[in-house]
């Protein structure tokens, strides 16, 4: 999504959404998750 940032897309795998499935990931990984997921964004 443009102008997502490192700390939003954190906050958003870290919270359920009623129209999406819940995704199960280790705490301590939901922050690698997101630090690559980021790297993604043109």
């Amino acid at each position: 999504m443009p102008g997502m940032t490192l700390m939003a897309l954190n906050v958003a795998l870290h919270t359920s959404h009623k129209t999406m499935p819940n995704l199960i990931i280790e705490p301590d990984r939901i922050e690698d998750l997101s630090a690559y997921l980021h790297t993604l964004k043109r």
